[in-house]
């Protein structure tokens, strides 16, 4: 017979399972999003962020500031 399996147990070892692979996850998804890939060959050197993410960080700033500026200061 089969060995039923608690969500206890499936959520403890989903858990280990992320802990051993740190190389997957949203959090990773988006630092790759954000930063340049990395140069396997350079692995020490500091990962810069990327021109295209830079400038929709910039325009997303500047409209919350006009909408915060045009709302609640004016």
């Amino acid at each position: 017979m089969v060995k039923r399996i608690t969500a206890d147990e499936t959520q403890a070892w989903l858990k280990d399972y992320f802990k051993r692979r740190p190389d997957i996850g949203l959090g990773k998804a988006i630092v790759n999003l954000a930063l340049n890939r990395r140069n396997p060959f350079e692995s020490e050197k500091r990962r810069l962020p990327r021109r295209g993410f830079l400038f929709g960080a910039g325009m997303f700033l500047s409209v919350v500031s006009w909408f915060l500026y045009f709302n609640f200061v004016r």
